[in-house]
Protein backbone atom coordinates (compact mmCIF):
# COMPACT_ATOMS: atom_id res chain seq x y z
CA UNK A 1 0.00 0.00 0.00
CA UNK A 2 2.88 2.40 0.64
CA UNK A 3 3.50 2.46 -3.10
CA UNK A 4 0.16 4.26 -3.46
CA UNK A 5 -0.07 6.33 -0.25
CA UNK A 6 2.40 8.41 1.71
CA UNK A 7 1.33 7.29 5.22
CA UNK A 8 -0.54 4.46 6.90
CA UNK A 9 -2.60 4.87 10.07
CA UNK A 10 -2.22 1.74 12.18
CA UNK A 11 -4.72 1.17 14.96
CA UNK A 12 -3.09 0.19 18.24
CA UNK A 13 -5.96 0.19 20.71
CA UNK A 14 -4.11 -1.45 23.56
CA UNK A 15 -6.51 -0.33 26.29
CA UNK A 16 -9.55 -1.72 24.50
CA UNK A 17 -7.73 -5.03 24.05
CA UNK A 18 -6.64 -5.14 27.70
CA UNK A 19 -2.94 -4.78 26.87
CA UNK A 20 -0.45 -2.58 28.72
CA UNK A 21 0.85 0.64 27.13
CA UNK A 22 4.13 -1.21 26.38
CA UNK A 23 2.26 -2.79 23.47
CA UNK A 24 2.86 0.45 21.57
CA UNK A 25 6.62 -0.09 21.66
CA UNK A 26 6.31 -3.64 20.36
CA UNK A 27 4.04 -2.46 17.55
CA UNK A 28 6.29 0.49 16.74
CA UNK A 29 9.37 -1.71 16.54
CA UNK A 30 7.57 -4.12 14.21
CA UNK A 31 6.55 -1.24 11.92
CA UNK A 32 10.04 0.28 11.72
CA UNK A 33 10.79 -1.73 8.59
CA UNK A 34 8.28 0.44 6.68
CA UNK A 35 9.95 3.68 7.76
CA UNK A 36 8.82 5.71 10.74
CA UNK A 37 7.96 8.62 8.46
CA UNK A 38 5.29 6.47 6.77
CA UNK A 39 3.49 5.28 9.91
CA UNK A 40 0.98 7.00 12.19
CA UNK A 41 0.00 5.00 15.27
CA UNK A 42 -3.57 5.57 16.35
CA UNK A 43 -4.34 5.33 20.07
CA UNK A 44 -7.99 4.70 20.81
CA UNK A 45 -9.29 6.03 24.11
CA UNK A 46 -12.08 3.46 24.20
CA UNK A 47 -11.89 0.79 26.84
CA UNK A 48 -13.76 -2.32 27.86
CA UNK A 49 -17.25 -1.86 29.30
CA UNK A 50 -17.55 1.73 28.04
CA UNK A 51 -14.55 2.97 30.01
CA UNK A 52 -12.15 5.67 28.84
CA UNK A 53 -8.38 5.40 29.03
CA UNK A 54 -6.95 7.70 31.67
CA UNK A 55 -4.34 10.34 30.88
CA UNK A 56 -1.49 8.46 32.54
CA UNK A 57 -2.06 5.43 30.36
CA UNK A 58 -2.23 7.67 27.28
CA UNK A 59 1.09 9.25 28.20
CA UNK A 60 2.69 5.84 28.75
CA UNK A 61 1.43 4.63 25.38
CA UNK A 62 2.75 7.66 23.51
CA UNK A 63 6.12 7.41 25.21
CA UNK A 64 6.24 3.69 24.49
CA UNK A 65 5.63 4.27 20.78
CA UNK A 66 8.30 6.95 20.73
CA UNK A 67 10.75 4.52 22.36
CA UNK A 68 9.90 2.11 19.56
CA UNK A 69 10.85 4.75 17.00
CA UNK A 70 7.46 5.94 15.74
CA UNK A 71 6.92 9.63 16.55
CA UNK A 72 3.62 10.18 14.71
CA UNK A 73 0.50 9.64 16.84
CA UNK A 74 -3.20 10.00 16.37
CA UNK A 75 -5.45 10.04 19.46
CA UNK A 76 -9.08 9.20 18.86
CA UNK A 77 -11.83 10.12 19.50
CA UNK A 78 -11.27 13.67 20.63
CA UNK A 79 -14.77 13.67 22.14
CA UNK A 80 -13.48 11.38 24.93
CA UNK A 81 -10.55 13.63 25.77
CA UNK A 82 -10.76 15.73 28.91
CA UNK A 83 -8.39 18.35 30.25
CA UNK A 84 -5.96 15.77 31.59
CA UNK A 85 -5.60 14.13 28.15
CA UNK A 86 -4.96 17.51 26.52
CA UNK A 87 -2.40 18.31 29.21
CA UNK A 88 -0.50 15.10 28.40
CA UNK A 89 -0.27 16.16 24.75
CA UNK A 90 0.80 19.67 25.71
CA UNK A 91 3.52 18.32 28.03
CA UNK A 92 4.86 15.80 25.52
CA UNK A 93 4.70 18.00 22.42
CA UNK A 94 5.63 21.43 23.68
Amino acid sequence: MLQKVDKLVVWCYYYLDGNPPDAMKITALALQKYGAEHIILSIGLWGPNNTVMDATMLQQGIQSAQQGGIPNMWVTPSTLMDGSHWQVLANLWK
